[in-house]
């Protein structure tokens, strides 16, 4: 969610991707096949399987608004400890991270989550949750309580509503104050594009539905309009383009410009990948839009296709690398191309198809 304000989280996501191994250690692996040791390698001592706690090791990451990386890390491989170990991490992707801080098992550390534009730790004592703000070098988290998880929801969408990042919508398409008692209304999220902020609202109408497109407060345009009940939920692409399923195939696009394109089918291109013989398997993934072309990851990661954005044909495909389909982790796209996971290995995939393994394995 932080991508869709915060461009320096999105450059740096750009570069490359984070991969964290069965011996403890994490990892940032450029598109080059190098990769840099964030956090080394813990390996399990004998006595952790003979007597417990076991081999366990956790990663929570998240990106700092400066571009920066931060990991919560618990342990139970570390010498001298007879339970977990919390701890704290910061810094760039460059090299080692610093270890920031040391944390209390309570309450129990679980996460980095974002509390609207707040960055912090969201923990655990027994069934109520916990937020902190991150703790300054050395310290210890100052925990907020927020209740249980129906109040912890009910805080943070309070949050965001306050900090700009959401607004309470209904059906009808206009926002509202507060959530009230409405049944039908929901939280509409914040689109950022083109240095504006929108909220995209799917519409009922008497003879189908639209979203509604506010700028702030203000109704600017109303787009997709459909006789039918259709899908108005939209996601980013690591190029900053947003795009949602209308319906199966049918795709809805938000340029990086802040251009609504007309709905666009995208069935024919995917059905001419196996000469129309056969099933569709699963729903493309957009990595890429580029002068009026798609890039999409299709029948479960086994072709990249590109196409054309206006009359939905294929452009261009190749077929992945075997072992691909079905993939594993979902791909992460970078300005070079993409991180494809794939069951034999894990290869760097470029925006002209060509794919190479890479020294790695999940």
């Amino acid at each position: 969610a932080s991508r869709t304000y915060l461009p320096r989280v999105t450059e740096a996501e750009s570069k490359g991707a984070l991969a964290r191994a069965f011996e403890g250690a994490l990892y940032w692996i450029k598109p080059d096949g190098s990769r840099v040791t964030l956090i080394a390698e813990e390996p399990p001592r004998l006595r952790n399987f003979l007597f417990g706690p076991s081999w366990w090791v956790d990663f929570s990451t998240a990106w700092d608004d400066d571009g920066s990386l931060w990991v919560l890390l618990e342990t139970s491989r570390r010498p001298g400890t007879n339970g977990r170990v919390i701890e704290l991490y910061h810094g760039g992707t460059e090299g080692r991270l610093e270890l920031h801080s040391v944390l209390p098992a309570v309450p129990a550390p679980w996460a980095l989550v974002r509390r609207g534009r707040t960055l912090g730790l969201r923990g655990h004592q027994g069934d109520d949750i916990y937020f902190a703000p991150l703790p300054r070098k050395g310290q210890q988290p100052d925990w907020h309580k927020a209740g249980l998880n129906a109040a912890w929801k009910d805080e943070v969408a309070a949050v965001l509503v306050k900090d700009g990042l959401a607004s309470w919508a209904g059906t009808d398409g206009r926002l509202r104050r507060s959530k009230g008692t409405e049944e039908s209304v929901f939280l509409a999220h914040a689109v950022t594009v083109a240095g504006k902020t929108l909220f995209i609202v799917p519409t009922r109408e008497k003879t189908g539905s639209a979203a509604s497109v506010y700028e702030g407060k203000t109704l600017v345009q109303q787009v997709w309009r459909s006789p039918e009940s259709v899908h108005y939920s939209l996601e980013m692409a690591a190029d900053g383009t947003w795009w949602g399923w209308r319906d199966k195939f049918t795709l809805h696009l938000l340029t990086r410009e802040g251009k609504f394109l007309p709905p666009v089918s995208v069935e024919p291109a995917i059905r001419s990948l196996k000469s129309g013989q056969g099933e569709l398997k699963g729903m493309p993934r957009v990595l890429r839009m580029e002068e009026g072309k798609l890039w999409l990851l299709a029948e479960d990661g086994r072709y990249l296709a590109v196409v054309d954005v206006g009359t939905g044909r294929l452009v261009e495909s190749w077929a992945m690398p075997k072992g691909c389909g079905d993939f594993i982790t979902l791909p992460h796209a970078t300005s070079d191309g993409f991180f494809l996971d794939g069951r034999k290995g894990l290869y760097f995939v470029g925006w002209d198809g060509k794919a190479r393994k890479l020294g790695w394995k999940s």
